[in-house]
Parts: structure tokens; sequence; C-alpha cells
């Protein structure tokens, strides 16, 4: 050896301890297992039932509105009847009292013709009349 070599110190080997190693990993989650092929048509199926049993309620639902649209239907076409005829009867009431009207009109101007009554007249008219 040379001076050199011996006058240097030697060394032992040091071990470097990290903060990794005092930490413990992490766990890995557990990865189920896969269902049984039977298990996921069931549940398929009972999703598939849960829908079939939603829609038939829906239908008896909107059989239910359609029969009661078909009763007010009914009973709107019946008023609506009753007054179309209310109407036919008001228009010939309407048109009778036009025509009655329209004749008293014209018999009118023939009075008219006549020499008007003076005041006293009928005054004395209505006096013996009592």
């Amino acid at each position: 050896m040379t001076t050199r070599a011996a006058s240097r110190k030697v060394r032992a080997p040091t071990t470097i301890v990290s903060d990794s190693a005092q930490m413990p990993l992490p766990q890995t989650p557990e990865i189920p297992a896969p269902p049984a092929p039977g298990a996921v048509m069931q549940t398929m199926l009972e999703a598939l039932i849960k829908k079939v049993e939603m829609l038939h309620a829906y239908n008896t639902k909107l059989h239910e509105d359609s029969t009661q649209l078909k009763e007010d239907n009914k009973q709107l076409q019946a008023t609506c009847s009753a007054i179309s005829v209310t109407v036919a009867e008001l228009k010939e009431k309407v048109t009778e009292l036009e025509a009655k009207l329209q004749g008293q009109s014209q018999e009118q101007p023939s009075a008219a013709s006549q020499p008007a009554a003076s005041r006293e007249q009928l005054h004395r008219d209505q006096t013996y009349a009592g």
C-alpha cells in the first residue's frame, strides 16, 4: 500500500433510508369477480319487466283518458245541438217580430194621412168613455 492509500480512510457503505420505504404502499382496489352470466340476464330481465309494467300503466291511463274524452265529447255535442236548436228558435222569433214590426210600420202611414185629432177632442173622448 502506498502512503496515499494508507492515509485514506476506508468508509463503510452507507444505507440510505428513503421516506418511501417507510410509507405503506397504496392498496389496489379489489376488482370484483365478474357476475355469473345468469345474474346479468336476471338483472336485465327484471329491468325489462319494470319497463313493461310501466308501459302497461301508461297504456291503462291513456285508455281511461280516452274514454273520459269520448264522454266529454258526447256531452259537448249534446250541448252544441241544444244551442243550435235554441238559436234556430230565436231566429224564427226574430223573423216573426220583424214581420210584425214591418206590418205595423206599413199601417202607420195610412193612419197618419187622416187628420189628427186635437188634444181637446181626445180629452173629451176619454172623459165620456170614463
